[in-house]
Protein backbone atom coordinates (compact mmCIF):
# COMPACT_ATOMS: atom_id res chain seq x y z
CA UNK A 1 0.00 0.00 0.00
CA UNK A 2 1.34 3.70 -1.15
CA UNK A 3 1.54 6.38 1.85
CA UNK A 4 3.89 7.71 0.31
CA UNK A 5 1.59 10.37 -0.87
CA UNK A 6 0.66 11.19 2.84
CA UNK A 7 4.21 12.37 3.63
CA UNK A 8 5.13 14.13 0.32
CA UNK A 9 7.36 16.73 1.49
CA UNK A 10 10.08 18.52 -0.85
CA UNK A 11 13.38 17.62 1.11
CA UNK A 12 14.14 21.37 0.01
CA UNK A 13 11.15 23.00 2.13
CA UNK A 14 13.07 22.71 4.96
CA UNK A 15 11.12 21.96 7.71
CA UNK A 16 11.15 19.94 10.82
CA UNK A 17 8.18 17.37 11.27
CA UNK A 18 7.48 16.32 14.87
CA UNK A 19 5.40 12.46 14.58
CA UNK A 20 3.47 11.74 17.91
CA UNK A 21 3.17 7.91 18.16
CA UNK A 22 1.31 6.30 21.01
CA UNK A 23 2.41 9.60 23.31
CA UNK A 24 5.72 9.17 22.02
CA UNK A 25 7.20 12.58 19.93
CA UNK A 26 10.17 11.67 17.73
CA UNK A 27 12.26 14.70 16.55
CA UNK A 28 13.41 14.78 12.73
CA UNK A 29 15.36 17.05 10.53
CA UNK A 30 15.91 16.82 6.65
CA UNK A 31 18.40 14.52 7.24
CA UNK A 32 15.55 11.49 9.04
CA UNK A 33 12.54 12.49 6.03
CA UNK A 34 13.14 8.87 4.54
CA UNK A 35 13.25 7.04 8.26
CA UNK A 36 10.06 8.87 9.58
CA UNK A 37 8.72 7.86 6.33
CA UNK A 38 9.94 3.94 6.47
CA UNK A 39 8.81 4.14 10.52
CA UNK A 40 5.48 5.66 9.38
CA UNK A 41 4.64 3.12 7.10
CA UNK A 42 5.61 -0.17 9.68
CA UNK A 43 3.19 1.73 12.13
CA UNK A 44 0.01 2.34 9.93
CA UNK A 45 0.87 -1.16 8.37
CA UNK A 46 -1.69 -2.56 10.83
CA UNK A 47 -4.76 -0.49 9.75
CA UNK A 48 -4.70 -1.80 6.07
CA UNK A 49 -8.47 -1.11 5.48
CA UNK A 50 -8.46 2.74 5.69
CA UNK A 51 -5.85 2.30 2.84
CA UNK A 52 -8.66 0.85 0.55
CA UNK A 53 -11.35 2.97 1.59
CA UNK A 54 -8.97 5.95 0.80
CA UNK A 55 -8.37 4.13 -2.72
CA UNK A 56 -11.43 3.44 -3.43
CA UNK A 57 -13.41 6.55 -3.19
CA UNK A 58 -9.78 8.14 -5.35
CA UNK A 59 -6.66 9.25 -4.61
CA UNK A 60 -6.09 10.49 -1.19
CA UNK A 61 -5.28 13.84 0.15
CA UNK A 62 -1.18 14.86 -0.59
CA UNK A 63 0.52 16.93 2.08
CA UNK A 64 2.89 19.28 -0.42
CA UNK A 65 4.07 21.54 2.38
CA UNK A 66 3.86 21.95 6.36
CA UNK A 67 5.74 23.39 9.15
CA UNK A 68 5.00 20.87 11.95
CA UNK A 69 3.43 18.11 11.70
CA UNK A 70 2.13 15.21 14.37
CA UNK A 71 0.58 11.77 13.89
CA UNK A 72 -0.96 9.06 15.71
CA UNK A 73 -0.49 5.22 14.36
CA UNK A 74 -4.26 4.20 15.74
CA UNK A 75 -6.68 6.45 14.86
CA UNK A 76 -4.45 8.32 11.56
CA UNK A 77 -4.96 11.06 12.56
CA UNK A 78 -2.58 13.97 11.52
CA UNK A 79 -1.91 17.34 12.91
CA UNK A 80 -0.71 19.73 10.72
CA UNK A 81 0.63 23.40 11.51
CA UNK A 82 2.77 26.00 10.18
CA UNK A 83 2.24 27.26 6.65
CA UNK A 84 0.23 24.10 5.52
CA UNK A 85 -0.32 23.21 1.56
CA UNK A 86 -2.52 20.14 0.12
CA UNK A 87 -3.41 18.71 -3.20
CA UNK A 88 -6.16 16.63 -3.25
CA UNK A 89 -6.54 16.16 -7.53
CA UNK A 90 -7.53 19.71 -9.05
CA UNK A 91 -7.90 21.47 -5.81
CA UNK A 92 -5.58 22.69 -4.09
CA UNK A 93 -6.20 23.74 -0.17
CA UNK A 94 -4.11 25.98 2.29
CA UNK A 95 -4.30 27.24 5.69
CA UNK A 96 -2.36 28.04 9.47
CA UNK A 97 -3.59 24.14 10.86
CA UNK A 98 -4.72 20.82 9.43
CA UNK A 99 -6.57 18.04 11.13
CA UNK A 100 -6.89 15.35 8.78
CA UNK A 101 -8.64 12.18 10.37
CA UNK A 102 -7.81 9.50 7.85
CA UNK A 103 -10.11 6.63 9.07
CA UNK A 104 -13.18 9.28 8.51
CA UNK A 105 -11.54 11.02 5.59
CA UNK A 106 -12.15 14.60 6.91
CA UNK A 107 -9.77 17.43 6.56
CA UNK A 108 -10.66 20.25 9.28
CA UNK A 109 -9.04 23.52 8.40
CA UNK A 110 -8.82 26.61 10.61
CA UNK A 111 -7.02 29.94 10.01
CA UNK A 112 -6.38 31.85 7.13
CA UNK A 113 -8.18 28.98 4.70
CA UNK A 114 -8.16 29.05 0.79
CA UNK A 115 -9.54 26.68 -1.36
CA UNK A 116 -8.45 26.60 -5.03
CA UNK A 117 -10.48 24.92 -7.60
CA UNK A 118 -10.10 25.83 -11.52
CA UNK A 119 -11.08 29.61 -11.96
CA UNK A 120 -12.38 29.64 -8.04
CA UNK A 121 -11.24 30.76 -5.04
CA UNK A 122 -12.64 30.09 -1.58
CA UNK A 123 -11.82 31.78 1.35
CA UNK A 124 -12.96 31.16 5.04
CA UNK A 125 -11.82 31.40 8.80
CA UNK A 126 -12.58 27.51 9.14
CA UNK A 127 -13.10 24.70 6.33
CA UNK A 128 -14.49 21.41 6.75
CA UNK A 129 -13.35 19.74 3.69
CA UNK A 130 -14.76 15.37 2.75
CA UNK A 131 -12.17 13.72 1.10
CA UNK A 132 -15.01 11.06 -0.05
CA UNK A 133 -16.41 13.73 -2.62
CA UNK A 134 -14.68 16.83 -2.33
CA UNK A 135 -17.09 18.60 -0.81
CA UNK A 136 -16.06 21.79 1.46
CA UNK A 137 -18.04 23.44 4.18
CA UNK A 138 -16.60 27.14 5.03
CA UNK A 139 -17.43 28.57 8.39
CA UNK A 140 -17.06 32.41 9.75
CA UNK A 141 -16.28 35.20 6.89
CA UNK A 142 -16.46 33.05 3.90
CA UNK A 143 -16.27 34.00 -0.21
CA UNK A 144 -16.17 32.57 -2.63
CA UNK A 145 -14.69 34.12 -5.97
CA UNK A 146 -15.53 32.91 -9.70
CA UNK A 147 -13.30 34.13 -12.27
CA UNK A 148 -14.99 33.01 -14.59
CA UNK A 149 -18.24 34.36 -14.42
CA UNK A 150 -17.45 37.63 -12.49
CA UNK A 151 -18.99 36.37 -9.63
CA UNK A 152 -18.01 36.69 -5.93
CA UNK A 153 -20.39 35.20 -3.41
CA UNK A 154 -20.34 35.80 0.57
CA UNK A 155 -22.10 34.55 3.49
CA UNK A 156 -21.22 33.48 7.41
CA UNK A 157 -21.63 29.64 5.97
CA UNK A 158 -20.93 28.27 2.72
CA UNK A 159 -20.88 24.68 1.48
CA UNK A 160 -18.98 24.12 -1.63
CA UNK A 161 -19.65 20.88 -3.33
CA UNK A 162 -17.86 19.30 -7.17
CA UNK A 163 -20.99 17.23 -8.12
CA UNK A 164 -22.57 19.28 -8.32
CA UNK A 165 -20.79 21.93 -8.64
CA UNK A 166 -22.73 24.64 -6.90
CA UNK A 167 -22.12 26.41 -3.68
CA UNK A 168 -25.36 26.99 -0.89
CA UNK A 169 -24.41 30.00 1.00
CA UNK A 170 -26.66 30.89 4.55
CA UNK A 171 -26.55 33.58 7.14
CA UNK A 172 -26.63 36.59 5.26
CA UNK A 173 -25.25 35.43 2.19
CA UNK A 174 -24.35 38.04 -0.71
CA UNK A 175 -23.73 37.79 -4.55
CA UNK A 176 -21.69 40.43 -6.66
CA UNK A 177 -21.79 40.07 -10.10
CA UNK A 178 -19.75 41.83 -12.85
CA UNK A 179 -22.07 42.38 -15.73
CA UNK A 180 -20.92 44.09 -18.58
CA UNK A 181 -20.02 47.47 -17.06
CA UNK A 182 -22.76 47.33 -14.14
CA UNK A 183 -23.24 45.32 -11.48
CA UNK A 184 -26.02 43.04 -10.16
CA UNK A 185 -25.96 41.93 -5.94
CA UNK A 186 -28.74 39.54 -4.56
CA UNK A 187 -29.36 39.03 -1.04
CA UNK A 188 -31.30 36.90 0.94
CA UNK A 189 -31.52 34.28 3.75
CA UNK A 190 -30.17 31.17 1.34
CA UNK A 191 -28.44 31.39 -2.03
CA UNK A 192 -27.40 28.55 -4.14
CA UNK A 193 -24.95 29.34 -7.12
CA UNK A 194 -24.37 26.88 -9.70
CA UNK A 195 -21.35 26.80 -11.86
CA UNK A 196 -21.22 27.43 -15.50
CA UNK A 197 -20.48 23.68 -15.93
CA UNK A 198 -23.01 22.55 -13.87
CA UNK A 199 -25.40 20.18 -15.88
CA UNK A 200 -28.36 22.42 -14.67
CA UNK A 201 -30.42 25.28 -16.30
CA UNK A 202 -29.95 27.22 -13.18
CA UNK A 203 -26.91 29.81 -12.24
CA UNK A 204 -28.20 31.25 -8.93
CA UNK A 205 -31.64 30.30 -6.25
CA UNK A 206 -32.13 32.68 -3.90
CA UNK A 207 -34.38 32.20 -1.07
CA UNK A 208 -36.56 34.31 1.75
CA UNK A 209 -36.22 38.18 1.67
CA UNK A 210 -34.41 38.50 -1.53
CA UNK A 211 -32.95 41.52 -2.75
CA UNK A 212 -31.71 41.72 -6.47
CA UNK A 213 -30.48 45.59 -7.23
CA UNK A 214 -29.03 46.60 -10.40
CA UNK A 215 -27.71 50.06 -9.64
CA UNK A 216 -26.43 51.09 -13.35
CA UNK A 217 -30.51 50.89 -13.93
CA UNK A 218 -31.55 52.19 -10.15
CA UNK A 219 -33.34 49.06 -10.51
CA UNK A 220 -34.01 46.94 -6.85
CA UNK A 221 -36.68 43.58 -7.21
CA UNK A 222 -38.07 42.50 -3.96
CA UNK A 223 -39.64 39.07 -3.19
CA UNK A 224 -39.47 35.10 -1.28
CA UNK A 225 -38.22 33.62 -4.47
CA UNK A 226 -35.66 34.29 -7.65
CA UNK A 227 -34.10 31.82 -10.18
CA UNK A 228 -31.24 33.39 -12.46
CA UNK A 229 -31.09 31.08 -16.12
CA UNK A 230 -28.49 31.34 -17.40
CA UNK A 231 -29.26 30.00 -20.72
CA UNK A 232 -31.76 33.32 -21.23
CA UNK A 233 -29.84 35.71 -19.17
CA UNK A 234 -33.07 36.14 -16.79
CA UNK A 235 -34.07 35.72 -13.24
CA UNK A 236 -37.64 34.78 -12.41
CA UNK A 237 -38.91 36.29 -9.35
CA UNK A 238 -41.81 35.05 -7.42
CA UNK A 239 -43.66 35.53 -3.99
CA UNK A 240 -44.79 39.05 -3.93
CA UNK A 241 -42.65 40.85 -5.80
CA UNK A 242 -41.74 44.52 -5.85
CA UNK A 243 -39.52 46.26 -8.26
CA UNK A 244 -38.58 49.97 -7.00
CA UNK A 245 -36.95 52.32 -10.10
CA UNK A 246 -35.15 55.04 -8.66
CA UNK A 247 -33.52 57.75 -11.06
CA UNK A 248 -30.06 56.98 -9.10
CA UNK A 249 -29.09 54.43 -7.12
CA UNK A 250 -28.28 56.14 -4.24
CA UNK A 251 -31.66 58.03 -4.19
CA UNK A 252 -34.09 56.88 -2.10
CA UNK A 253 -37.78 57.92 -3.62
CA UNK A 254 -39.19 55.74 -6.16
CA UNK A 255 -39.11 57.03 -9.24
CA UNK A 256 -40.91 53.93 -10.68
CA UNK A 257 -43.33 51.03 -8.75
CA UNK A 258 -43.95 47.61 -10.36
CA UNK A 259 -45.65 44.53 -8.30
CA UNK A 260 -47.06 41.48 -9.27
CA UNK A 261 -47.73 37.49 -8.84
CA UNK A 262 -44.82 36.64 -10.45
CA UNK A 263 -41.83 39.47 -12.37
CA UNK A 264 -39.16 38.47 -15.13
CA UNK A 265 -35.92 40.32 -15.77
CA UNK A 266 -33.62 40.42 -18.41
CA UNK A 267 -30.17 41.07 -17.52
CA UNK A 268 -28.57 42.11 -21.06
CA UNK A 269 -31.44 43.95 -22.35
CA UNK A 270 -32.84 45.17 -19.04
CA UNK A 271 -36.49 44.41 -19.66
CA UNK A 272 -39.11 43.64 -16.78
CA UNK A 273 -42.05 41.28 -17.59
CA UNK A 274 -44.89 41.28 -14.77
CA UNK A 275 -47.84 39.28 -14.77
CA UNK A 276 -50.95 38.60 -12.88
CA UNK A 277 -52.57 41.37 -11.05
CA UNK A 278 -49.91 44.27 -12.16
CA UNK A 279 -49.47 47.49 -10.78
CA UNK A 280 -47.48 50.45 -11.42
CA UNK A 281 -47.33 53.74 -9.97
CA UNK A 282 -45.53 56.80 -10.61
CA UNK A 283 -46.22 59.79 -8.74
CA UNK A 284 -49.87 60.44 -9.10
CA UNK A 285 -50.16 58.49 -12.19
CA UNK A 286 -51.03 54.88 -10.92
CA UNK A 287 -51.87 52.19 -13.71
CA UNK A 288 -53.60 48.32 -13.04
CA UNK A 289 -53.47 45.20 -15.92
CA UNK A 290 -52.83 41.49 -16.51
CA UNK A 291 -49.10 41.67 -18.18
CA UNK A 292 -46.91 44.23 -17.94
CA UNK A 293 -43.43 45.08 -20.26
CA UNK A 294 -41.20 47.35 -19.23
CA UNK A 295 -38.15 48.43 -22.27
CA UNK A 296 -35.46 49.96 -19.72
CA UNK A 297 -33.28 50.65 -22.75
CA UNK A 298 -36.26 52.26 -24.96
CA UNK A 299 -37.64 53.75 -22.41
CA UNK A 300 -41.15 52.40 -22.72
CA UNK A 301 -43.96 50.42 -20.58
CA UNK A 302 -46.56 48.28 -21.77
CA UNK A 303 -49.71 46.93 -20.51
CA UNK A 304 -51.67 44.45 -22.01
CA UNK A 305 -54.63 42.36 -20.93
CA UNK A 306 -57.44 44.74 -19.53
CA UNK A 307 -55.11 47.93 -18.65
CA UNK A 308 -55.90 50.72 -17.07
CA UNK A 309 -54.39 54.08 -15.87
CA UNK A 310 -55.42 56.75 -13.18
CA UNK A 311 -54.14 60.09 -12.54
CA UNK A 312 -56.40 62.20 -10.42
CA UNK A 313 -59.50 61.79 -11.35
CA UNK A 314 -59.19 61.03 -14.97
CA UNK A 315 -58.76 57.50 -15.67
CA UNK A 316 -57.99 56.32 -19.38
CA UNK A 317 -58.15 52.43 -20.90
CA UNK A 318 -57.71 50.44 -24.13
CA UNK A 319 -56.97 46.68 -25.47
CA UNK A 320 -53.62 47.90 -24.82
CA UNK A 321 -51.35 50.97 -23.46
CA UNK A 322 -47.75 52.00 -24.02
CA UNK A 323 -46.40 54.53 -21.71
CA UNK A 324 -43.61 56.54 -23.13
CA UNK A 325 -41.38 58.15 -20.98
CA UNK A 326 -38.90 60.58 -20.97
CA UNK A 327 -35.75 61.03 -18.11
CA UNK A 328 -37.86 58.63 -15.90
CA UNK A 329 -40.99 60.46 -16.25
CA UNK A 330 -44.23 59.47 -18.11
CA UNK A 331 -44.70 61.74 -20.77
CA UNK A 332 -47.14 60.25 -23.24
CA UNK A 333 -49.70 57.08 -23.26
CA UNK A 334 -50.31 55.45 -26.54
CA UNK A 335 -53.84 53.35 -26.51
CA UNK A 336 -54.61 51.03 -29.00
CA UNK A 337 -58.06 49.26 -29.57
CA UNK A 338 -61.15 50.65 -28.54
CA UNK A 339 -59.96 53.31 -26.20
CA UNK A 340 -62.15 55.08 -23.38
CA UNK A 341 -61.13 57.90 -20.98
CA UNK A 342 -62.73 59.62 -18.12
CA UNK A 343 -62.55 63.06 -16.50
CA UNK A 344 -63.23 65.63 -14.29
CA UNK A 345 -62.12 68.57 -12.34
CA UNK A 346 -62.95 66.49 -9.06
CA UNK A 347 -64.04 63.46 -7.48
CA UNK A 348 -66.94 62.53 -8.39
CA UNK A 349 -69.04 59.12 -9.99
CA UNK A 350 -68.12 57.30 -13.09
CA UNK A 351 -71.65 58.15 -14.35
CA UNK A 352 -71.54 62.02 -13.88
CA UNK A 353 -67.60 62.39 -15.65
CA UNK A 354 -67.19 63.29 -18.99
CA UNK A 355 -65.78 60.90 -21.21
CA UNK A 356 -63.68 60.16 -24.64
CA UNK A 357 -63.97 57.42 -26.91
CA UNK A 358 -61.68 55.66 -30.14
CA UNK A 359 -60.15 53.23 -32.06
CA UNK A 360 -57.18 54.64 -30.87
CA UNK A 361 -55.75 57.54 -28.35
CA UNK A 362 -52.72 59.44 -27.27
CA UNK A 363 -52.99 60.87 -24.23
CA UNK A 364 -50.30 63.57 -23.01
CA UNK A 365 -48.87 64.32 -19.58
CA UNK A 366 -47.41 66.94 -17.44
CA UNK A 367 -45.69 65.86 -14.36
CA UNK A 368 -48.15 62.80 -14.00
CA UNK A 369 -51.14 64.79 -14.77
CA UNK A 370 -52.91 64.53 -18.28
CA UNK A 371 -53.09 67.74 -20.27
CA UNK A 372 -54.30 66.50 -23.64
CA UNK A 373 -56.53 63.44 -25.00
CA UNK A 374 -56.29 62.57 -28.74
CA UNK A 375 -58.78 60.27 -29.71
CA UNK A 376 -59.40 58.89 -32.98
CA UNK A 377 -61.38 56.64 -35.07
CA UNK A 378 -65.13 57.15 -35.12
CA UNK A 379 -64.03 59.27 -31.85
CA UNK A 380 -66.95 60.37 -29.68
CA UNK A 381 -66.71 63.18 -26.57
CA UNK A 382 -69.68 63.11 -24.06
CA UNK A 383 -69.20 66.29 -22.05
CA UNK A 384 -71.03 66.91 -18.85
CA UNK A 385 -70.79 70.77 -18.15
CA UNK A 386 -72.63 70.20 -14.64
CA UNK A 387 -69.14 68.47 -13.49
CA UNK A 388 -67.45 71.36 -13.79
CA UNK A 389 -68.55 74.05 -10.95
CA UNK A 390 -71.55 75.48 -11.78
CA UNK A 391 -72.34 74.57 -15.53
CA UNK A 392 -75.52 73.58 -16.73
CA UNK A 393 -77.30 70.23 -16.51
CA UNK A 394 -77.25 67.92 -19.15
CA UNK A 395 -74.46 66.47 -21.76
CA UNK A 396 -73.23 67.10 -25.41
CA UNK A 397 -72.47 64.21 -27.70
CA UNK A 398 -70.13 65.22 -30.05
CA UNK A 399 -68.74 62.55 -33.10
CA UNK A 400 -65.81 62.89 -35.36
CA UNK A 401 -62.73 61.32 -37.03
CA UNK A 402 -60.17 62.76 -34.49
CA UNK A 403 -61.32 65.27 -31.43
CA UNK A 404 -58.62 66.53 -28.98
CA UNK A 405 -59.61 67.73 -25.32
CA UNK A 406 -56.85 69.88 -23.52
CA UNK A 407 -57.13 69.66 -20.04
CA UNK A 408 -56.32 71.61 -16.77
CA UNK A 409 -56.50 69.99 -13.57
CA UNK A 410 -58.80 67.80 -14.89
CA UNK A 411 -61.41 70.10 -16.39
CA UNK A 412 -61.65 70.89 -20.35
CA UNK A 413 -59.75 74.32 -21.27
CA UNK A 414 -59.95 73.31 -25.28
CA UNK A 415 -62.18 71.21 -27.35
CA UNK A 416 -61.30 70.71 -31.34
CA UNK A 417 -63.23 67.91 -33.30
CA UNK A 418 -61.92 67.04 -37.13
CA UNK A 419 -63.52 65.49 -39.79
CA UNK A 420 -67.29 64.60 -40.57
CA UNK A 421 -68.45 66.60 -37.23
CA UNK A 422 -71.66 65.88 -35.27
CA UNK A 423 -72.80 67.09 -32.87
CA UNK A 424 -75.86 67.18 -30.13
CA UNK A 425 -76.65 68.76 -26.87
CA UNK A 426 -79.13 66.59 -24.63
CA UNK A 427 -80.83 68.33 -21.74
CA UNK A 428 -82.40 66.05 -19.09
CA UNK A 429 -86.39 65.95 -18.27
CA UNK A 430 -87.18 68.53 -15.75
CA UNK A 431 -84.50 70.90 -16.42
CA UNK A 432 -85.77 74.25 -18.73
CA UNK A 433 -84.34 73.04 -22.18
CA UNK A 434 -82.73 76.39 -23.15
CA UNK A 435 -80.56 75.37 -26.41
Amino acid sequence: MNYSSLFDLPASAGVTLTVKINSAILHFGNEGLKFLFIFCLLILASAPAPALIAQEGGSPVQIEEAGVLEATGLDEVLDLSGSVRLLHGGTVLTSDRVNYNRLNRIVRLTGNVYMIREDSTLRADEVIYFESNQRAIGIGEVQLNDKKDGVLLTGDRMEYSKYPHRAVATGQPGMIWQQNDSEITIKGKRLEYYFSESNTLLKALAKDSVVVADDDEGFRIYCDRVEYFKSTDSALFTGKPRLAKRKHHRDNDIDIALTGTSMTYTFGERTVNVFNSVRITRGALEGECDTLRYHSEDQKIELQSNPVIRSNFSEIAGENIILNLVEGRVARAVVTGRAVGAYAARSTKRLQQSTIEGQNMVVDFHREAIKKITASGNAISNYNPSTFGNGPAGHNIVTANEIVIELDEGEPVKVRANGDVDGTYFVPDGVEKNR
